[in-house]
């Protein structure tokens, strides 16, 4: 049986059917609607707060780096590319050790154990005392600073961030320090022979017995000019304002003035000052006051530490475009197990006789001489035998 219903209440119906859709479907749009507000709200505090992240991290003057368990980088600052010399779209998701390389000064090997304690024990860990940072041209820089562990939302180490700065003046002002130290105790010395022999000269009335100590007091006071010297060069050198000025001369004439230096000593010591002959003619581009001070370092070491009546000699040879000076001496030498030693600042030997006044800068200065002039320095010693210096210097 078909019931038939009136045209109107059925168009009735079906309009409130419609209207029932027209309004869900406007709700659920309005959900849409509000929920992709909220979503792109979110995602928008999200950019914003990553931004201010981003900014608070790149205004950082420390080198920051977070890396995750795998040890691969997931955060690389602006002051950690700068540090490093590797721009950060270079190191982003990649292994850290492949291009932060932190050095144990002492012995050249990787120090790393502080990042490794710091995820182990979730703990903060210190940088070990004089670590070196190996930049991207291969410069070492020295490095400070800590590692600390990174937690996940369960509490579980995820990682670590790496904290590093450039520790360059700072390690420069406590070398300073240290070094201001040394150089006045060595002062003191020939300061207090010095002022000793002068007391005696006050007191004393016979002529002969003040000339002496007049004399005395007198090479007191040039030793202690001499290391003062010696300290200023230091200074010079290590901020780099010493500056190459290459120009042909004379190697005859090099010669000549360093033995005209070094007699006067020669004489004192009573050692015997010798010269290879040498051809007037021949000559080199370099800079003459430069390889005059790194001669004359080398040549002053030799008689000082040679013995009463001993000889030092000086020979120079060609080499095409080179020339080798070779300064040899029979004085005590240098013992085997310090020779590694005998180019780093303040070094002195430990057969040193105590009347040898000095600082150890003598080598250090010669080495650095002959570093900016591009050349190269070796030598040969045997304890109580005597050594053979030999510096190469190429013509420019």
């Amino acid at each position: 049986m078909v019931v038939e219903q009136p045209a109107d209440i059925a168009f009735l119906v079906r309009d409130r059917g419609l209207n029932r859709i027209i309004l869900v479907s406007s709700f659920i749009f309005l959900l849409l609607f509000l929920a992709a507000y909220l979503i792109l709200r979110i995602i928008a505090a999200i950019n914003n707060y990553r931004q201010k992240e981003k900014i608070f991290l790149d205004s950082i003057g420390d080198g920051v780096a977070a890396i995750d368990r795998e040890w691969n980088i997931t955060l690389f600052n602006k002051a950690a590319a700068r540090i490093s010399g590797w721009p950060q779209e270079e190191v982003m998701g990649k292994p850290f050790r492949n291009f932060i390389k932190f050095l144990r000064e002492r012995d050249r090997t990787e120090n790393i154990v502080f990042i490794e304690e710091a995820i182990l024990f979730g703990k903060p860990r210190q940088m070990e005392d004089k670590t070196v940072l190996i930049t991207k041209n291969g410069r070492e820089i020295p490095a400070s600073d800590s590692a600390a562990p990174v937690f996940d939302q369960n509490g579980k180490v995820s990682g670590a961030i790496i904290i590093f700065r450039d520790a360059t003046q700072e390690r420069e002002s406590q070398m300073l320090r240290s070094d201001f130290a040394y150089a006045a105790h060595q002062l003191r010395t020939p300061i207090t022979s010095a002022l000793y022999s002068l007391e005696l000269a006050l007191g004393e009335k016979e002529l002969p017995v003040i000339k002496e100590s007049m004399k005395i007091a007198h090479q007191g006071v040039r030793n202690v000019g001499r290391l003062v010297e010696q300290v200023l060069e230091v200074s010079k050198i290590d901020q780099r304002r010493v500056v190459p000025e290459f120009a042909p001369v004379k190697v005859l004439e090099i010669c000549d003035e360093i033995l005209k230096l070094a007699e006067e000593i020669a004489k004192r010591q009573n050692v015997v000052l010798t010269a290879s002959p040498i051809s007037g003619a021949l000559g080199i581009t370099t800079d003459r006051k430069i390889l005059c001070k790194a001669l004359l370092q080398i040549l002053e070491n030799a008689i000082y530490y040679s013995r009463p009546g001993g000889e030092v000699k000086l020979n120079v040879r060609f080499q095409e475009n080179n020339v080798l000076f070779e300064i040899e001496d029979s004085g005590i030498g240098i013992p085997e197990i310090q020779q590694a030693l005998v180019f780093v600042k303040f070094f002195r030997g430990s057969n040193v006789p105590p009347k040898v006044i000095g600082a150890g800068l003598g080598l250090y200065l010669a080495r650095e001489y002959v570093n900016l002039l591009k050349g190269n320095i070796w030598f040969k010693s045997e304890e109580n035998k005597g050594t053979v210096f030999s510096i190469l210097i190429p013509s420019q």
